[in-house]
């Protein structure tokens, strides 16, 4: 038997007419008429139905069985959906999820989408769409063990074993502060500035791993005054009224113009430099992860900050 043959005799069956079942699947009477005759055949001879002059009336076999019909029709009908869906995601191209470990900054979903473009550009011989999100590191970490995240970007190292961290280059630490800060007119600011004032940390992103910047600063010595506001009021309170400074990555795009704060990098005697990492799970590498890799070793991630003015 074949599924042509189980089709037509679920919508005889739910019919009671071949005629009718006929029309639902655009063939013949007679089609529908010999595949069920056959069908019947190689049930041993055993009929599905009684022909009367005004339709048709399952027999006491094709009541039993209908359900199982009716059953392996939905499970062809499931496959063949599956397989039509997959050819058409195929089409447009397997999603490629990226998350990008930092705290949120202003512009940051124009930067998610820039770097998206960038990413997919350099992937589209992969046929591979890449699709890119901002996240606090646990979370990122907890997106690839349950298998909804296939790359995650670090900047710093993580300490971890149960997953593939690849360095894919580093970019250098610099500081963010009030426009009216005392340090506003420095051109850069050493270790010992950054050791006077309050240094403005994140819970997500500093207190869970190693390879943040502050951590980073702490195991080369550095004694910092470490805060970790956690209202919108109080993390305003710290810049303004405490003096207080963030340590983040030299890229300009982060602090845009005309929103009261202004980016000073690290005196290069004191400045750092953060390895950017990608982080994956071990075993086969998802489709677009090599020219992925290949874009970030040469720069690519800054290019998709930069693109903000």
């Amino acid at each position: 038997m074949d599924i042509r043959q189980l089709t037509y005799f679920v919508y005889t069956y739910q019919s009671r007419s071949f005629s009718a079942a006929a029309k639902q699947c655009c063939v013949t009477v007679q089609t529908v008429s010999k595949a069920i005759g056959n069908l019947e055949h190689e049930l041993h001879d055993e009929a599905l139905f009684v022909r009367k002059n005004n339709g048709v009336v399952p027999t006491d076999f094709g009541r039993a069985f209908y359900p199982r019909a009716l059953h392996a029709v939905e499970v062809f009908k499931q496959a063949q959906g599956f397989a039509d869906e997959y050819q058409e995601q195929q089409k447009q191209g397997r999603v490629l999820s990226l998350l990008i470990c930092t705290p949120p900054f202003p512009h940051s979903e124009q930067v998610c989408a820039n770097v998206s473009k960038l990413l997919a550009f350099v992937a589209r011989r992969n046929n591979v769409r890449v699709q890119t999100e901002i996240g606090a590191f646990a979370e990122s970490i907890t997106s690839l063990e349950e298998e909804t995240t296939d790359i995650v970007v670090t900047l710093g190292k993580p300490e971890i074993t149960k997953f593939d961290v690849v360095q894919v280059g580093t970019v250098p630490t610099a500081v963010v502060m009030t426009e009216i800060h005392p340090l506003a007119s420095s051109e850069t600011i050493t270790a010992q500035d950054l050791k006077q004032y309050p240094i403005i940390g994140s819970q997500d992103f500093d207190r869970e791993r190693t390879g943040s910047i502050i951590n980073v600063y702490k195991q080369k010595g550095l004694d910092l005054s470490l805060h970790y506001p956690t209202t919108l009021f109080s993390l305003v309170g710290e810049y303004y009224k405490n003096n207080g400074l963030s340590l983040v990555v030299d890229i300009p795009a982060i602090v845009p113009s005309n929103i009261g704060f202004i980016m000073k990098p690290i005196d290069p005697e004191d400045m750092i430099s953060l390895p950017i990492c990608l982080v994956t799970r071990k075993g086969e590498k998802p489709a677009g992860y090599e020219p992925i890799k290949l874009f970030l070793l040469n720069g690519g991630l800054a290019q998709g900050f930069s693109s903000i003015k």
